[in-house]
């Protein structure tokens, strides 16, 4: 995430790096909580905390107050990590809990958001400050940090490539502003970051890109009716709870024999 960082902090000063500190303030608080209630140890050490908050930072608004952006490090550790026990065994995305309860409760703050030029081309989307949060403030910044993911085989690269492709497909056959649609309804950040997390997608490669697809689909279906990227963010959760159906049906033998 750090070339999406340094674009925010270039774009915007210091106040991403104001949001991130209050988000992890509320994910550590949210640990320390979970200790309290739950028992066990602080899991700190393990970075996840960090990582989620940051996460969580980089898909706020630039103008929500601190606090939001601590209620929401708190909610995504708390309420989408630690009441399902941790690192390793929540269903669903964490980040994607934090941000839903927060545009749930704040909807008039977490939507404060400038429009987007009415139909932008593939040259404006890549090189001009895109309206809407911080980390989708530059194409060419998401698509480096993902690049280094995929070059590291931290994430498959099937996964935002196949998500991407099937947006772009079902937005010619609509006849929608193919650029803007597709990558409006991709949050830029949801299908490097989000849709690739290890816990809450599929284990096997054809699973992988199932749940690609699948997610592109609902991307697109949701969006008929809410807003562009509140569709992908509901969309990864629905294919978050599929994903254990598509691990009992797409299993490692599958993948060997696909390969």
């Amino acid at each position: 995430m750090a070339p999406v960082w340094l674009a925010s902090f270039f774009l915007f000063g210091w106040q991403p790096l104001f949001l991130m500190l209050a988000a992890w303030a509320g994910g550590f608080a949210a640990e320390y909580a979970a200790k309290l209630v739950f028992g066990g140890g602080v899991q700190v050490a393990n970075g996840s905390t960090a990582f989620f908050a940051t996460l969580l930072a980089l898909m706020l608004p630039l103008t929500v107050p601190l606090w939001i952006a601590c209620v929401g490090g708190f909610s995504a550790v708390f309420l989408g990590k630690e009441i399902f026990g941790g690192l390793g065994k929540y269903p669903w995305h964490p980040v994607l809990i934090g941000l839903l309860l927060l545009e749930a409760a704040f909807p008039i703050l977490m939507h404060q958001i400038p429009e987007v030029p009415e139909a932008p081309g593939p040259r404006s989307f890549l090189l001009d400050p895109q309206a809407g949060t911080l980390g989708s403030a530059s194409f060419l910044a998401v698509a480096a940090g993902a690049g280094v993911l995929i070059f590291k085989k931290l994430i498959r690269w099937e996964v935002p490539v196949l998500f991407f492709c099937v947006l772009w497909g079902l937005n010619v056959f609509r006849g929608a502003p193919v650029w803007q649609e597709s990558l409006r309804q991709a949050g830029i950040m949801i299908p490097f970051w989000i849709l690739t997390d290890p816990v809450t997608s599929p284990t096997t490669r054809a699973g992988n890109r199932i749940y690609a697809v699948a997610a592109a689909g609902w991307t697109v279906l949701i969006g008929t009716f809410f807003p562009a990227v509140f569709a992908a963010k509901v969309s990864v959760l629905v294919m978050n709870a599929a994903t254990p159906w598509i691990d009992h049906y797409f299993r490692p033998s599958a993948e060997r024999h696909l390969a």
